[in-house]
């Protein structure tokens, strides 16, 4: 529950960082934050966006955003030279399909482990 009494995945996810942060778990909010920030960016949204959508919606809006970077990377590993690679894999002009692939499944690892971090505190 959080202060004003309305259960945490309805409060404003700013609200969230400020518990884990007085339960002293800064690292986890610091790192949450700058990744959802990153993502609401890509989005189209602003920090400000983010800090005040509920929990339950930035959870959603995360998990979304997940299937779709996954998508891509799948994508993007089963046949690099047929796809717009953009987000969080970029690719420049002339790069080789070896180096595409190896990008790819590095940014997918890391993603996966995020995921499961995410899934760790949320349950």
């Amino acid at each position: 529950m959080s202060d004003e009494g309305i259960p945490l995945e309805e409060a404003p996810y700013g609200e969230y960082l400020k518990i884990l942060r007085k339960e002293g778990y800064t690292a986890e909010a610091d790192e949450f934050e700058e990744q959802f920030t990153r993502i609401f960016h890509d989005l189209g949204y602003t920090k400000e966006d983010l800090l005040a959508t509920s929990l339950k919606s930035v959870q959603e809006v995360v998990e979304i955003y997940s299937e779709e970077v996954q998508r891509q990377m799948a994508a993007a590993i089963s046949a690099p030279q047929n796809i717009h690679i953009s987000g969080t894999a970029l690719a420049g002009k002339d790069v080789d399909d070896e180096t595409v692939n190896r990008v790819a499944a590095t940014q997918m690892r890391k993603h996966e482990d995020r995921m499961a971090a995410m899934r760790m505190l949320y349950g």
